[in-house]
């Protein structure tokens, strides 16, 4: 043991003998070399950790320690000693025994960088102990001219003090290798610092701990595998990671965890963070390629994306040139074998959700290369064989919700395609341009024949189409009976049909409030009238009262149809009775409620502290209990009405009151009182109360029941702000009279 020892030391100095004689006769290459290594600590400037990182990973640490200790840095790490081999390698520049795809550092400069933030450096590696100066340097050449810093080793220690520390640390921790940076300007390194995070220890090979502290500030980062995530499927490898970052700050510590998630094919590795359990698609500008550490450049996908890159002499940037382009062509295979599984429906749950990290970013610039790289190889890939056809797929239009879209999908036998995560316009223009079938106008109406969608899907597709200028175009272009065959309508009775279906049935009325929203959408314009005849609802059919809305409009219009719906507004004027100048002259009037006279102080504005709908409500309370119900106060939960009376049988009726100003004045009704009504059926009453005026006491109160169905056809909705009011109603206004 002792002889190997020896011999280990005898090597070292015989090595760094060797590379002292080299520089004396070539002291004009030396002077060259000082303006190269100048060169390279400008360009590493804010990664000298990372190089020193990546040169510990590379010889197998799993521990790399750094902290400051009085005016310099010591750096540590676990891995194998120096060997003569290595030395040899550190002193010379684009110099290095290791291997590119093995090793992340393979030019033999990167560790040069710590020359623009330290005046000396000492190294202490297994029996090595030497150090590099350039004020020794140049004792050594007898010269003054520029020298480099880490060209020429010198045997021994430079700081007794630093050295001892050292090496007592390193006995104690179990450390192997360890630089220290003398007279350090730890400004330049805390930048540094600040920038490593959890992503600059996902893809290191060996490294597991990085623990940093400089003056006031330190970091800890530390990767720890989560047993049983390790999974192979197919070629990829899949393990999840918990990344815990620990930050100091003027004693002000805390503390992130993060899951992370690698999946290894081939050369590539692909990460993204993991949140409840399940992949998360980054941002574009979160995720950045990797050459095992972090790099400026993004990916344009939606994970980072780590390679053996060629990268710009910084190694902050990739370059791309033809081995990236190699190496990159990993990525293209392993996006490829998903979609081949994806086309023969074996693509499992975990490999969808790899597929949805690594769908292109619509336009995003990909490696440096170009936007459309990764698809435009990939379709290369396809037009070679004929394993893989995505025309069988249906691609999800924005504005319809997933429920919907598989039915389409399945009434035109497509199969279905969509993600969680994956934007609308990145899913279209990566999957359009691998030919996947667009929902266009024409396929919509064409499966619209063939299913029914739901009421909210009905809807979207309405929403969409007078959303869009162009899709009115586009429909007036298509055949009438591609048109009338589709079920676009929602009817009372709450099925969908088609044009033709319900000009087939005579009892086949559309639905009041689905009509309302579709005039809604079109505003003003004769659009929402045009698109139901267009698609073959008879004009007999549509509602007169949204007409009426936009009967200006068809004044304007030279159109037949327009013409008949005026028709149709001009009859109802002539056959409507007029409302009564007095309604209570043709209603009952058999029936007072008496109430207390203590009752007014409700109303009473002094003594009111709720908003004068809420003592009305009260007020109806009162009318509902002499009427011998009994009153459950549901105001306050947002159902669509305000009491549920029960009766003596026991069966509950559900009250919405409304105020009114005088007899017969037109009532508001919200979107939802009119869906609850329509709903609850017969149960659900409307309880009016005419109150003249703040200051008054109400007069009349009246019960409509079965309302929805009674009243259906008066609602009327109109432009002030789009909501809905019932007019010329029939009801038995009874006096209210306080004692």
């Amino acid at each position: 043991m002792l002889a190997d020892i020896s011999f280990m030391i005898e090597s070292f100095e015989k090595k760094a003998i060797e590379l002292q004689q080299e520089a004396i006769r070539n002291t004009q290459i030396i002077e060259e070399l000082a303006g190269l290594e100048k060169y390279i600590a400008e360009t590493y400037v804010s990664r000298v950790f990372y190089e020193i990182i990546q040169n510990a990973d590379d010889c197998g640490s799993t521990r790399f320690h750094a902290f400051s200790y009085k005016d310099a840095v010591i750096l540590f790490n676990n891995g194998t000693p120096f060997s003569d081999t290595d030395l040899e390698s550190l002193c010379r520049s684009a110099f290095s025994a290791k291997q590119r795809g093995s090793n992340i550092g393979y030019r033999g400069i990167g560790f040069k960088s710590v020359a623009g933030v330290c005046t000396s450096v000492s190294l202490l590696s297994g029996e090595l102990g030497v150090y590099f100066s350039r004020q020794k340097t140049q004792e050594v050449l007898s010269q003054h001219s520029r020298v480099p810093l880490l060209r020429v080793p010198h045997l021994g220690s430079l700081n007794e003090d630093a050295t001892s520390f050292a090496k007592a640390y390193m006995v104690a921790n179990h450390m192997k290798t360890c630089f220290i940076l003398h007279e350090a300007s730890t400004d330049s390194l805390l930048i540094d610092l600040k920038g490593l995070n959890r992503t600059s220890i996902a893809f290191l090979r060996n490294l597991k701990e990085i623990d940093i502290s400089i003056n006031n500030y330190s970091k800890k980062v530390m990767a720890e595998l989560i047993q049983g995530t390790e999974r192979k499927i197919g070629a990829i490898n899949q393990k999840d990671l918990i990344i815990k970052t620990d930050v100091n700050v003027d004693d002000k510590a805390s503390t992130a965890e993060h899951r992370v998630r690698i999946w290894n094919f081939k050369k590539i590795g692909v990460s993204t963070d993991v949140i409840d359990d399940k992949p998360v698609r980054l941002k574009k500008n979160d995720a950045y390629a990797q050459a095992f550490l972090p790099m400026l450049t993004t990916t344009g996908l939606g994970a980072r994306i780590n390679g053996d890159f060629s990268t710009d002499p910084s190694r902050s940037r990739i370059n791309p040139d033809k081995y990236t382009r190699d190496t990159l062509k990993d990525l293209i295979e392993l996006i490829f074998m998903l979609l081949d599984r994806l086309c023969d429906e074996n693509l499992q749950d975990i490999e969808k959700e790899l597929l949805e990290t690594l769908i292109p970013y619509k336009n995003a610039a990909m490696f440096d290369i170009s936007p459309s790289y990764i698809s435009d190889q990939i379709q290369a890939k396809i037009s070679d064989g004929d394993r893989i056809i995505l025309a069988g797929f249906l691609l999800c239009p924005s504005w319809l919700k997933k429920t919907d879209y598989k039915k389409l999908a399945k009434a035109g036998r497509y199969k279905p395609l969509s993600f969680d995560q994956v934007a609308v316009g990145d899913y279209e223009s990566f999957f359009f341009s691998l030919g996947a079938t667009k929902l266009g106008m024409l396929k919509a109406l064409e499966l619209l024949a063939k299913t029914k969608l739901t009421s909210a899907g009905i809807v979207s597709f309405w929403r969409h189409i007078l959303d869009d200028i162009r899709a009115l175009g586009q429909i007036q272009a298509i055949d009438s009976d591609l048109c009338h065959n589709a079920n676009l309508f929602i009817c009372s009775d709450g099925t969908v049909r088609s044009g033709n279906e319900i000009s087939q049935l005579k009892d086949a009325d559309v639905d009041i409030i689905f009509m309302a929203s579709l005039f809604d959408l079109a505003g003003r314009s004769t659009d929402a009238a045009d698109l139901c005849v267009h698609f073959g609802l008879p004009v007999g059919k549509v509602p007169v009262t949204l007409l009426e809305t936009i009967q200006s409009s068809l004044r304007k219009s030279n159109s037949s149809i327009h013409h008949k719906m005026l028709m149709l507004i001009d009859k109802k004027s002539q056959t409507e009775t007029a409302i009564a100048k007095d309604p209570l002259k043709s209603r009952s009037q058999e029936s007072t409620i008496k109430l207390k006279a203590s009752d007014t102080e409700l109303l009473t504005p002094q003594h009111r502290r709720e908003p004068s709908w809420r003592s009305i409500e009260k007020v109806a309370s009162k009318i509902l209990t002499i009427m011998g119900y009994i009153v459950d106060d549901v105001s306050k939960k947002n159902v669509g009405y305000d009491y549920i009376a029960y009766d003596d049988d026991g069966n509950q009726h559900c009250i919405e009151v409304k105020k009114l100003e005088a007899l017969g004045e037109d009532f508001l009704l919200t979107d939802n009182e009119i869906y609850v009504s329509k709903d609850i059926g017969e149960n659900y009453w409307i309880l009016l109360i005419v109150q003249p005026s703040p200051e008054s006491t109400p007069t009349h109160y009246a019960i409509i029941k079965n309302f929805y169905r009674t009243f259906e056809s008066r609602m009327t909705r109109r432009c002030i702000k789009y909501q809905m009011f019932c007019s010329e109603y029939d009801a038995d206004f009874e006096r209210l009279v306080f004692e």
